[in-house]
């Protein structure tokens, strides 16, 4: 099974045999953490990203989440919906790449590159000096489709300083001439409403992890 590549709109990718998506495919196995290990049957969704830069050129602010969920008087279709916002803060400065996916079982509610994301309630974290979010604000319309709600910082799981690793004297010599990419990684839930073409609406609540990336 494969899924198509990411395209605004209904998100299919046409090919010789047709038309071809899978947004949400069954899953089983297990995770294994030392001696422990976890049993994780349920769906699973997977993309690829590649970025190419130079170096002095990977300079960006963003905001990521991905979660998911059944609703507990749904129909028993999985919940999927995922964000990722790219925001350069080199040159040029303020492009954007911006890519919102929701789906319901096998099928694709909203792909696209049009919403409004906000971090919210900031907190300076101690270890790095550099303020995060608590709460990222999403509001989107494609399709006849409105989807509204927030992403909420559960627990913060680490933080990825680029710079942390290298010898100190390197680390002074390389600030000089790049500046420092930070990412908060984290665990959360996303809580808002669906409101349907029809006008009827769904109340989600979906969970997973969420980034947020800076830099100094």
């Amino acid at each position: 099974m494969f899924r198509a590549p990411f395209l605004a709109g209904d998100g299919f990718s046409l090919r010789t045999n047709g038309r071809a998506s899978v947004p949400l495919a069954a899953t089983s196995g297990a995770l294994q953490f030392g001696n422990t290990a976890i049993s994780a049957d349920g769906w699973c969704y997977g993309d690829r990203s590649l970025i190419v830069a130079p170096p002095g050129k990977l300079n960006f602010t963003g905001c990521a989440f991905h979660v998911f969920g059944l609703q507990p008087s749904g129909d028993g279709k999985p919940w999927m919906l995922a964000l990722l916002d790219y925001t350069s803060v080199g040159k040029p400065v303020g492009q954007r790449i911006p890519m919102l996916l929701m789906a319901h079982g096998k099928e694709w509610i909203l792909t696209s590159r049009e919403y409004q994301i906000t971090c919210e309630d900031l907190v300076r974290d101690a270890g790095t000096a550099v303020s995060r979010p608590r709460r990222m604000h999403l509001s989107a319309r494609s399709r006849g489709y409105v989807l509204e709600g927030d992403y909420f910082c559960d627990r913060l799981v680490s933080t990825s300083d680029v710079f942390e690793h290298f010898p100190g004297l390197l680390r002074a010599a390389v600030s000089v001439f790049l500046e420092r990419p930070i990412i908060f990684r984290m665990v959360g839930h996303f809580e808002g409403t669906l409101v349907k073409p029809d006008g009827s609406v769904e109340r989600l609540r979906l969970a997973g992890g969420g980034d947020y990336f800076t830099v100094r």
